[in-house]
């Protein structure tokens, strides 16, 4: 029987968690020189950045919600609970900042590396026993820092230490099955720009994709 406390709880508690992710990719992105204001969200014009700062905060706000609405429903007011909504806010955060900057925060990465090595390191249930997060997080660096090297500048040093977090998380041999769905999710996206028409040679933030990968792990983990 669904807990309706407790999935309200969460569902708020997503959407909380959603406005610091929308905070988070205004403020620790690096500030560019030729930005310039943002105009007030409410007074901006169609198509402007103002306007498109606001839509993506309902959109943030929004995915908040339901995620957090859907973890109320699954695993209740549960500390596995709150273990998959804080991640997702996580890799939300990743992905917003990824499509707008196309950049991997080091220092976004190092807090939840930290956080996961912790976890692992506490022996808490819903982490992964901590000798698994360190061959999942040398084993996610090496492949996909090879990846870089002979795709020539197929992936970031950025999603390079990415893949080492997300090894953290899933541990070994888990990393290889999480990476491969973000590639194949990543593929997809490829593909859908390219049938788009936005030719062969435009890049897509693969960040996102790998965040997806990872996140579908944690919750098959968790389930």
């Amino acid at each position: 029987m669904v807990d309706l406390l407790a999935m309200a709880g969460l569902t708020a508690l997503g959407g909380a968690l959603a406005a610091l992710v929308d905070w988070g990719a205004d403020v620790l992105p690096p500030a560019r020189s030729d930005a310039g204001p943002v105009p007030a969200a409410p007074d901006a014009a169609p198509g402007s950045r103002g306007s498109l700062r606001l839509d993506r905060r309902l959109a943030v706000i929004l995915v908040g919600l339901l995620g957090g609405a859907a973890v109320g429903y699954r695993f209740g007011a549960t500390v596995t609970g709150l273990w998959v909504l804080g991640w997702g806010a996580l890799f939300l955060l990743i992905t917003v900042i990824d499509f707008e900057h196309r950049l991997v925060l080091n220092k976004v990465l190092l807090a939840a590396s930290g956080v996961a090595l912790a976890a692992s390191l506490l022996g808490l249930a819903v982490a992964v026993p901590l000798k698994g997060a360190l061959l999942g997080a040398g084993a996610g660096l090496a492949l996909f820092f090879f990846i870089g090297l002979v795709g020539r500048g197929a992936m970031g040093m950025g999603d390079v230490k990415l893949a080492g977090l997300i090894g953290l998380l899933s541990g070994f041999p888990a990393v290889f099955s999480a990476l491969l769905l973000g590639v194949v999710f990543g593929g997809v996206a490829a593909l859908a720009a390219i049938l788009m028409g936005k030719g062969r040679k435009s890049t897509i933030a693969y960040a996102p994709w790998l965040s997806l990968g990872a996140l579908v792990t944690i919750v098959q983990a968790a389930l």
